[in-house]
């Protein structure tokens, strides 16, 4: 079945990265045009308004791009294009919410990262970064300008300007 959601009630502005809360029926939509994070009912289908989202000063979003919903945590992570940064927030995190921690600066080699996998079994955020031609990887508490654990890049590994990624959680393999 194909849900959409669309309309002027919804505040969708440039959707860029969705992530599900399965246990809570959610869908998290980053927008990168309005720098937020939507948050709708799972089932919700044409001009349905949020029923709460992440947006104002506070929050750190600057062109939030992807999403990824940590259930096992119950974090919320979004990366911001313009800020070159990981944002962590709460699963339940609505308004002007504070992040829980940021990943951002020269150290973490963060360069314009779109999309991002958090392994919680392995406590590890995998983050594609496609000004950078590279991927990330940094521990899943990490904070500030850290460096990361390693980083996947240079011209044997044939990236360029990577977008998408995940791990296959039995063999910890990257897919990009």
């Amino acid at each position: 079945l194909v849900r959409t959601i669309k309309g002027t009630q919804t505040e969708l502005d440039g959707p860029e990265g969705v992530g599900l809360y399965s246990d809570k029926k959610e869908l998290f939509v980053a927008n990168i045009l309005n720098d937020s994070v939507s948050v709708y009912p799972a089932e919700a289908t044409g001009n349905t308004p949020p029923k709460r989202a992440i947006r104002g000063k506070n929050t750190g979003l600057d062109w939030p791009y992807g999403v990824f919903v940590d259930e096992s945590n119950l974090e919320l992570y979004v990366t911001n294009l313009k800020g070159d940064s990981i944002l962590v927030f709460a699963l339940t995190a609505e308004g002007n919410a504070v992040p829980l921690r940021s990943i951002r600066g020269v150290r973490t080699q963060l360069a314009h990262p779109e999309f991002l996998y958090v392994d919680s079994a392995r406590n590890e955020i995998y983050t594609a970064n496609s000004r950078g031609d590279s991927i990330t990887v940094h521990h899943r508490l990490a904070y500030g300008n850290q460096a990361p654990l390693r980083v996947i890049a240079g011209p044997k590994t044939l990236l360029r300007s990577p977008e998408g990624l995940t791990v296959d959680q039995p063999t910890g393999r990257i897919l990009v």
